[in-house]
């Protein structure tokens, strides 16, 4: 039992050499590999106690990554956070504490400005774009009577 859950452990640490990961993704990737529940629960638990996983920490990482490097707005970023396996109320919490709504409207006017000056400033593709990179209906109307179109249930028109 021993060698398992060293094998196990190395494993963890050897997925937290590549990137920060969560309590679930290390879970998953454990069990993935077919390690007793017990031992999966005592690795997560032992990682947790050394702050190698720390899904608070993780979700103001990818937050931050996701806004600064990929523009992303608040619903891709949740959603993509409740995949990785964050709770909902720190995801939520996290995502309140460091979007601001003032931040996400200019991250989706400089990806509008972006697109204007490639000449690709389609109403449609423009819509569609932003609610893909995760910018409520509301910010991307308004950015889309900021720029001349009318705002619109049905963007293709």
């Amino acid at each position: 039992m021993d060698d398992i859950y060293s094998r196990a452990k190395e494993y963890a640490f050897k997925l937290l050499t590549f990137r920060p990961r969560t309590k679930k993704e290390i879970e998953d990737k454990l069990a993935g590999k077919n390690y007793p529940t017990e031992i999966i629960r005592q690795i997560v638990q032992m990682l947790e106690n050394y702050n190698l996983v720390n899904d608070e920490e993780f979700a103001e990482l990818w937050i931050r990554d996701r806004c600064k490097v990929r523009s992303y707005g608040r619903w891709r970023i949740k959603h993509e956070l409740a995949l990785k396996g964050i709770d909902r109320a720190l995801i939520d919490e996290q995502v309140n504490r460091l979007i601001s709504d003032e931040e996400e409207f200019e991250m989706a006017r400089r990806l509008v400005e972006k697109k204007r000056k490639t000449g690709r400033l389609n109403k449609r593709k423009v819509y569609a774009f932003l609610r893909r990179r995760g910018f409520p209906k509301e910010i991307v109307n308004h950015l889309l009577a900021e720029y001349g179109w009318e705002e619109a249930e049905n963007p293709c028109e």
